[in-house]
């Protein structure tokens, strides 16, 4: 599942009184979305302990790397922090080049959260249980598509994974975070979504989708 963690610049000076003024915390994707939720959460019940505001601030795009790249090269002072998730912290390092260095140009400072993930079709989906939904898409291999906050975010390798295990074919269609990948299928511009529970649970109660597992 999702791992939302805070991270900042590696090699913090010494101060004293820290935090003696705002802090910036960057969220690498649209409003929204699951680490979006976590950490206004976060910053907010932090803030009060502080006694500074935690501000938050999004920068979604290239799945989550330009927000995280711009933390990494923010000033080494602790007061950029980045709220880390899988997708451009973990996995994207291991298949592609980043313009970040993880293990060098961050210092893990909490976890947050950890969100499982939740199949999510539209009301009129004609499948109302995970082994309905795999026997149609398997029967027509290729017609339906699936949204995902980003290409090798997340969302999209546990999609992968799960269409492997089932030996099903569907069509990826990635968006630049969560919260539009959401607004797509209650749209009715795909037909399934992998998702974290909190952006989609009042949508479920409201019968406008449906969650199968």
């Amino acid at each position: 599942g999702l791992t939302a963690a805070l991270a900042a610049p590696a090699i913090v000076q010494a101060q004293a009184a820290y935090p003696s003024r705002p802090l910036r915390l960057v969220v690498p994707w649209p409003p929204g979305q699951a680490t979006d939720l976590m950490a206004r959460v976060t910053a907010t019940k932090i803030a009060e302990s502080w006694g500074q505001p935690i501000v938050p601030e999004n920068r979604a795009g290239a799945g989550g790397m330009i927000g995280t790249d711009l933390v990494a090269k923010a000033a080494p002072d602790g007061y950029t922090i980045l709220a880390a998730s899988t997708g451009p912290f973990t996995t994207a390092p291991l298949v592609q080049r980043t313009p970040y260095d993880v293990t060098k140009d961050f210092a893990p400072v909490a976890q947050i959260g950890i969100s499982p993930y939740v199949l999510i079709v539209r009301k009129d989906f004609p499948a109302q249980t995970a082994a309905e939904f795999v026997a149609k898409v398997r029967a027509e291999p290729g017609k339906y598509t699936y949204a995902t906050s980003g290409i090798g975010a997340a969302a999209h390798l546990i999609t992968l994974m799960f269409l492997s295990k089932a030996k099903l074919d569907a069509l990826h269609v990635p968006f630049q975070g969560g919260g539009p990948a959401l607004t797509a299928i209650l749209s009715g511009q795909v037909q399934a979504l992998s998702s974290g529970p909190g952006p989609v649970a009042q949508h479920v109660r409201d019968g406008r989708l449906r969650a199968l597992a």
